[in-house]
């Protein structure tokens, strides 16, 4: 995989708000590079028991999203989630 060629923002157009329910986030890799993506998303604050015997570790309570890709023109792909956070 070609490390170099994923590229991501934190703005516009690669990440923003559809509307006020719906976060779109997008990512861009290398043509023919990457054959599936995915996004952990999740409440930074929502931490659960690592297993019951052991209560010093926690983990983060994220979900993995599958990104689906939205185009290619030769020098790059695209992809693209949306997700609704349940909590806002």
């Amino acid at each position: 995989m070609n490390l170099a060629a994923v590229f991501h923002r934190t703005c516009a157009p690669w990440c923003f708000a559809q509307d006020d329910q719906t976060l779109v986030f997008r990512l861009q890799t290398a043509p023919n590079d990457v054959t599936a993506a995915e996004l952990l998303v999740g409440d930074p604050f929502d931490w659960v028991k690592a297993n019951e015997a052991d209560t010093q570790q926690f983990l983060w309570n994220a979900e993995k999203l599958p990104l689906t890709k939205t185009g290619s023109d030769g020098l790059h792909d695209w992809w693209e989630v949306r997700w609704s956070p349940p909590y806002r």
